[in-house]
C-alpha cells in the first residue's frame, strides 16, 4: 500500500496528515492534537492523558476507523467522518468533558462513552443503516443524538442522577432506546424522544425517583414502549398518526 505521511509538531499542538495510511498519537500534557485522513481503510488513534485538552479527527473516505481516548477534566473530542462503513469511538474519563461526532454516509457506527460528572455527548448524523451508542456513568450529564435518515439505531444509556437524554429523528424504520438507571439512587433524570416518520420503534426505561420522560411521535405504524419504576414519576406522551402502538408501564408510588 502506498502511503504518504506528513507530520508537523508545534508547541502545544500536534498535527498529523495522512493519505491512505494510518495515524497514531499518544499525547501527555499536550493541549491540542489533530488528525486528517483522506482515503479508505485508514486507522486513526489518539490518546491524551491531561486536562483542558482538545482533540479532533477528520476522515473522508470509506471503511475507516477512528478512536479518541481522553483521561482528565474539561477535555474536548471532535470526530468528523464522511463516507460509508466507517467506525468511530470516543472515550472520556473525567468530568466536564465534551465529545461530538458528525457523521455523513451509510452503514456507519459510532460509540461514545463518558465516566464522570457534568459531561456532554452529541452525535449529528445524516444517512441510513447506521448504529450509534451513547453511554454515560455519573450525574448531571447530557446526551444528544440527531439523525436524519432511515433504518438507524440509536441507544442512549445513562447511569446516575440529574441526567438529560434527547433523541431527534426525522426518518422511517428507526429504532430508539433510552435507558436511565440508578447508580445508587437514580434521581431527577429527564429523557426526551422526538420522532417524525413511519414504522419507528421507541423504547424508554427509567428507574429511580423524580424522573420525567417525554415522547413526541408523528407518523404511521410507530411503536412506543415506556417503562418507569420508582417514585414521584411523570411523563408526556403524544402520538399522532395511524396504526401505531403505545404501551405505558409505571411501577411504584405517586
Amino acid at each position: 500500500m502506498n502511503r504518504k505521511s506528513h507530520g508537523l509538531v508545534l508547541v502545544g499542538l500536534i498535527v498529523l496528515l495522512t493519505l491512505n495510511g494510518s495515524g497514531l498519537i499518544m499525547a501527555e500534557d499536550i493541549s491540542k492534537a489533530y488528525i486528517y485522513q483522506v482515503g479508505s481503510y485508514n486507522v486513526a488513534a489518539l490518546e491524551q492523558f491531561s486536562s483542558n485538552s482538545w482533540a479532533a479527527q477528520d476522515q473522508v473516505g470509506d471503511h475507516n476507523w477512528s478512536l479518541t481516548s481522553q483521561a482528565g477534566d474539561k477535555n474536548s473530542s471532535y470526530i468528523y467522518q464522511q463516507g460509508q462503513g466507517n467506525q468511530s469511538s470516543q472515550i472520556q474519563d473525567g468530568s466536564f468533558n465534551i465529545a461530538f461526532a458528525k457523521l455523513i454516509g451509510n452503514n456507519n457506527s459510532s460509540i461514545q462513552m463518558q465516566d464522570g460528572w457534568g459531561n456532554i455527548l452529541s452525535i449529528d448524523q445524516n444517512g441510513s443503516d447506521n448504529h450509534f451508542v451513547q453511554t454515560q456513568i455519573g450525574s448531571e450529564n447530557e446526551a444528544r443524538a440527531h439523525t436524519t435518515g432511515d433504518k438507524n439505531t440509536v441507544s442512549q444509556i445513562q447511569t446516575g442522577s440529574l441526567n438529560y437524554s434527547n433523541v431527534a429523528i426525522p426518518g422511517n424504520n428507526n429504532i430508539v432506546s433510552h435507558s436511565q438507571l440508578p447508580l445508587l439512587i437514580g434521581l431527577g433524570n429527564y429523557a426526551c424522544a422526538q420522532i417524525y416518520g413511519n414504522s419507528n420503534i421507541i423504547s424508554q426505561k427509567q428507574s429511580g425517583m423524580l424522573n420525567h420522560s417525554k415522547v413526541q411521535v408523528s407518523g404511521d405504524g410507530n411503536t412506543v414502549t415506556h417503562i418507569q419504576i420508582g417514585a414521584f414519576l411523570s411523563q408526556e406522551i403524544a402520538v399522532v398518526g395511524n396504526g401505531g402502538k403505545t404501551k405505558v408501564v409505571q411501577m411504584g408510588i405517586f
